[in-house]
């Protein structure tokens, strides 16, 4: 699978194109941050059929490193939306674009939402197993709490 790196700090999303993003968290990211909630990030940002794997590249990435510091979190989709420019953000430490663009399943209607990798299946199935073991953290709740123990401190 030809895969190509995108290296600026902006990038043009190009609407059907599938695209692949190591994230690393740190500190109340680190923390409270799950799987299933970058999936949640990624979904609203426009990114459809959005897989996302914990600790350990899937295979695609399997030249990629886990990094040592921070939870690492690699992230597939298809950018959905008309092509648009958006700025990286900072927790995404590499980026790729997938050049040979979705395959099509046997029999699939839209060849652009349909799984390009097989194991994206049993992927999916874990990651919904995990994220109903541990749902994704009320946020709002966790800044309040964050900002009364550092008022606190003052």
């Amino acid at each position: 699978m030809p895969l190509t790196e995108i290296t600026a700090p902006k990038v043009v999303l190009t609407e059907g194109q599938d695209y692949y993003a190591k994230l690393v968290l740190t500190g109340l990211e680190e923390a409270f941050g799950s799987a299933g909630a970058v999936k949640e990030k990624f979904t609203g940002l426009g990114f459809s059929g959005v897989t996302v794997w914990a600790k350990r590249p899937p295979p695609e990435l399997a030249f990629d490193q886990p990094t040592a510091n921070g939870a690492t979190y690699y992230a597939r989709g298809v950018w959905s939306k008309a092509t648009e420019t958006l700025a990286l953000p900072a927790q995404v430490t590499r980026a790729w674009r997938d050049d040979a663009g979705p395959e099509a399943a046997p029999g699939a209607a839209n060849p652009a939402l349909s799984s390009s990798h097989p194991a994206d299946d049993a992927s999916r199935l874990r990651t919904a197993m995990a994220d109903a073991a541990s749902p994704s953290p009320n946020w709002g709740f966790i800044a309040l709490l964050a900002l009364a123990l550092l008022s606190r401190e003052s």
